[in-house]
């Protein structure tokens, strides 16, 4: 009870704070904040977090949301009309769902926790309309990616080689997992890429090269075993994706590029054997080749324990295959899962799934698609990769230019292609990083509306000439 009263007292104290100099642009950043806050990573890595403490970042960003709602602001909110649509299609769904099995009111709400952060993010980007164009938004995000390498290297070279504290899934950033720190990084990847081959720095401090490679190094120091999978399919899908004309004209950074994924690859390489080699008596190249190696990695090995991890986890396909095996016998369950919630663990009393009840310590919900069917079914799921695929459709409001529509589409494009990638590998949607993402795809205005202060003016923005644009 103490600790709810210190987070409640602290929750007041900073929105009656908020509302009082109603700075808005200081509310912005301060939901920015909570987003890399690593209060998880503590709790993973070095010491018990008490679970009140853990839910402060998700309180203060609905909070903070919250303070957004009561302040006047010279422009309404704007958040695409189809989100909300398919949105209530998934409540609606989650209520037939959560009646058909009789499953906790309590449960359903917790599992709505990752929509309210994205609907909160939606609203606290009210906070920089007409200060911050979309490209301010993917420059900050940018530049957090670069600020992740130094922050990489210091964990594996202190916490994982030196003090031996974890393993390498220390190395993640200012992110909880490591899977969120390879999305958010190939994200900075994909940014960096796109703006690349439209003639323009995102940070124009650094040459688009250095960026890339601080980007990839990063990616390569986490040694995560999707980490280069994950680089080459964002390259080749914004290498695939680009206008042959586009391709023909900078050849050159697309050869640059690769060599950069090369080296990157090169690297990522050494880090893993170093580190997995004697475990696995294989290099990361040979597993590569190995069907097997990501048979027995992901699903099961010849016996039924091999479809655990060590620490008792099931492992990724096992636990998509393991929701399927408990809603396919029986029509309604393959349509309407097994109730919201059911897949989820949860130390609040009566907020634990049904599924997750019977089969403790299974972690079942560790990838989405797994989440998805065994709490919605096919249905759910469909709409819950309906809701992602909307944003291809949020194009920026304030503009008529087919350059920057082209360059912005093939951002948001790029965004869902590794999102949907990430359906089988993670589970980002109770994440605030996805949530911020997300919001910011769908952020509605791409050209500066007004003279105050912007990102741009503290980083030297460079806007392309016209021969350089798409």
């Amino acid at each position: 009870m103490t600790y709810f009263l210190f987070i409640l007292l602290f929750i007041t104290v900073i929105l009656a704070g908020l509302l009082l100099i109603q700075r808005k642009q200081a509310i912005f950043f301060a939901a920015i904040a909570c987003v890399f806050t690593p209060v998880d990573y503590v709790n993973r890595f070095f010491f018990t977090v008490p679970s009140a403490i853990r839910w402060l970042p998700f309180v203060a960003i609905v909070a903070l949301a919250v303070v957004t709602a009561l302040l006047k602001y010279d422009r309404p909110l704007k958040i695409p009309p189809g989100i909300i649509v398919i949105y209530l299609f998934i409540l609606g769904v989650s209520g037939i769902s959560l009646l058909m099995n009789g499953s906790s009111v309590l449960s359903m709400l917790v599992a709505q926790r990752g929509y309210i952060l994205i609907f909160s993010f939606l609203v606290l980007l009210k906070n920089v309309y007409g200060t911050y164009t979309k490209e301010d938004l993917y420059r900050l995000m940018a530049w957090i990616g670069i600020v992740h390498f130094p922050i990489a290297i210091f964990q594996r070279i202190v916490f994982v080689s030196l003090l031996k504290i974890e393993s390498g899934d220390m190395v993640s950033g200012l992110l909880p997992v490591d899977g969120f720190y390879l999305f958010f990084q190939c994200i900075c990847v994909l940014i960096t890429l796109v703006y690349w081959l439209r003639g323009q720095r995102i940070i124009p401090q650094l040459s688009s090269e250095l960026t890339l490679l601080l980007l990839l190094g990063s990616v390569a120091v986490g040694a995560n075993k999707a980490g280069i999978i994950m680089v080459f399919a964002t390259f080749g899908f914004v290498l695939v994706r680009s206008e042959l004309p586009l391709v023909i004209r900078h050849m050159r950074k697309i050869v640059v590029a690769g060599i950069a994924v090369a080296l990157a690859f090169v690297a990522f390489t050494f880090v893993y054997d170093q580190e997995f080699a004697d475990n696995e008596q294989s290099s990361y190249t040979s597993l590569l080749t190995d069907p097997a190696f990501f048979i027995r990695y992901n699903f099961a090995g010849s016996s039924e324990r091999s479809q655990f991890t060590p620490s008792g986890r099931l492992k990724r396909g096992a636990a998509i295959t393991f929701s399927w095996k408990h809603i396919r016998p029986k029509l309604r369950h393959t349509l309407l899962g097994l109730g919201p919630g059911a897949t989820a663990e949860s130390n609040l009393a009566g907020a634990g799934g049904s599924l997750a009840n019977r089969y403790p310590n299974y972690y079942i919900n560790r990838v989405a698609l797994a989440m998805y069917l065994g709490d919605l079914g096919i249905i759910g799921l469909l709409l819950h990769i309906a809701f992602l695929l909307y944003l291809l459709r949020c194009s920026p409001l304030d503009v008529k230019e087919e350059s920057i529509k082209r360059t912005d589409y093939k951002m948001r494009e790029g965004f869902v292609f590794l999102a949907l990638i990430f359906y089988s590998y993670e589970n980002l949607y109770f994440e605030p990083i996805f949530a911020l993402l997300i919001a910011i795809m769908a952020y509605p205005y791409a050209q500066k509306q007004s003279s105050k202060t912007t990102i741009t003016t503290v980083v030297n923005h460079q806007q392309p000439t016209p021969s350089e644009a798409f």
